[in-house]
């Protein structure tokens, strides 16, 4: 078995991040309409491809066709969105396989012209495939508490 590189100077690592940049920078946009063609090349195609969205379905996507059908109703809902990541991104690869950890805020405005933003934090599994970093398992979630009957928040 390899070894877990996390060395931001390592060529394989500063790769990663830097498609998990372009990832970032996809979701930005501003009025214009985004189109899963802009994005998809940073994803494994394939009937393997499995996303957890910080929207439903509880299940998530399973293969890219189901993923890119729900990616479009997700993203119809919004005309403008600003996607910052926090501070605690985490970048780890062993050889052709990378993973990465993140939290972010995701704000901007609604189709329907309200404004919006939501945090969830993020964790992606990518794969090496000639010489390009692609999703093969994305897992987006959103923090959710509850007000217990005496006040309590968990």
């Amino acid at each position: 078995m390899g070894e877990i590189v996390t060395d931001p100077n390592d060529e394989g690592v500063k790769s990663l991040r830097e498609a998990i940049e372009r990832y970032r920078l996809q979701y930005n946009f501003d009025g214009s309409e985004i189109e899963p063609s802009g994005v998809e090349d940073l994803y494994v195609r394939a009937a393997d491809f499995q996303a957890y969205d910080i929207a439903p379905p509880q299940g998530g996507y399973v293969g890219w066709d189901q993923y890119k059908v729900g990616w479009h109703h997700v993203m119809n809902k919004y005309s403008k969105i600003r996607f910052v990541f926090g501070d605690d991104l985490r970048v780890m690869r062993m050889g052709d396989v990378g993973w990465c950890s993140f939290s972010a805020d995701w704000g901007g405005e609604t189709a329907g012209g309200e404004a919006f933003n939501k945090e969830f934090r993020e964790t992606m599994v990518w794969d090496r495939q000639d010489g390009a970093w692609r999703v093969v398992q994305e897992h987006g979630s959103m923090p959710r508490t509850t007000t217990l009957s005496g006040g309590e928040v968990i």
